[in-house]
């Protein structure tokens, strides 16, 4: 379903893509772009639109990977198209712009992605861009991430104070053995 979002062709139908025209208009007003998808299939439909030679999935060599960063970074502009293959050590400092082409439940991989272009070397502001077509079930997934991305801050906030309450050693047993 989430790809029928990103891409309504899929089922046969001449449908544009609202997201796809969207991408195109920011693209267009952009320098370099990192759009990431959850999806092999969207990523390809993507490179293909963008005919960019930068793209990182599960499909892309290991050793291909590094040079690709490189030379992408080193450009006046591009656009990366990316899976959440990349995990670690994937440097995008040379990007000003992300996109999360698909929103995923979890808010941790979100923010993995975007820690890719805020590292040691980034000298620009990193604008997120999170898109989403109402009526569909990316917003119902988008109310999932929200949900538990406001539950991670409570939980980090009330971390932190607990971490700076003072508590005496009585306050403290009747914690640990509840008397």
């Amino acid at each position: 379903m989430q790809q029928f979002v990103e891409f309504p062709d899929i089922l046969g139908e001449k449908i544009p893509s609202r997201k796809l025209e969207w991408l195109d208009d920011l693209y267009a007003q952009t320098n370099k772009v990192v759009v990431f998808t959850r999806f092999l299939q969207s990523a390809n439909r993507l490179i293909a639109h963008y005919k960019t030679p930068y793209s990182i999935t599960g499909e892309t060599p290991q050793e291909k990977r590094l040079g690709m960063v490189n030379d992408f970074n080193a450009k006046d502009k591009g656009i990366m198209i990316c899976t959440d293959a990349g995990k670690f050590g994937i440097n995008l400092t040379g990007a000003d712009t992300i996109v999360h082409f698909g929103y995923s439940y979890n808010p941790a991989v979100q923010s993995q992605r975007e820690d890719r272009l805020h590292r040691i070397g980034q000298t620009k502001t990193v604008t997120v861009f999170r898109p989403y077509l109402m009526h569909s079930i990316d917003e119902g997934i988008r109310k999932v991430f929200l949900t538990r991305d406001a539950s991670i801050v409570e939980f980090l906030d009330a971390s932190h104070k607990m971490s700076v309450a003072k508590l005496s050693k009585k306050e403290f047993m009747k914690l640990v053995w509840g008397e």
